[in-house]
């Protein structure tokens, strides 16, 4: 997470980072998001955290909620839920898409920022 922000505040973007914990939870992140102009959360596979994942997209806010999926190149929506089970089957069913999306060439997104 730490390189993340540093590439992203080399974008000129203001980062403000929660990571949940015990007694840190909901509630910090719920404040930060009501803030921000974009939320960005990982997409968790199984419980306790979809739970969470579920309360933060429940709320309302003025910026939208990208969830996404930080561990894997490969969308979770294109795996079978089946091969999610097991370390080993996950593996085998994104094989062949994960070998596709790092042959290809990264091209950075040009950003643009509304004038407030």
């Amino acid at each position: 997470a730490a390189a993340a922000v540093e590439e992203l505040r080399a974008q000129g973007l203001q980062v403000a980072v929660h990571v949940s914990r015990a007694g840190h939870r909901q509630q910090a992140a719920f404040s930060l998001a009501h803030r921000a102009r974009l939320v960005v959360a990982e997409e968790p596979f199984c419980a306790p955290w979809l739970a969470g994942c579920r309360a933060l997209c429940s709320k309302s806010f003025a910026a939208p909620v990208w969830l996404v999926d930080a561990d894997s190149i490969v969308p979770c929506a294109l795996v079978n839920p089946a091969a999610c089970h097991k370390a080993y089957k996950y593996e085998a069913a994104t094989k062949a898409a994960a070998a596709v999306r790092l042959a290809a060439p990264w091209v950075d997104a040009v950003l643009h920022a509304q004038a407030d």
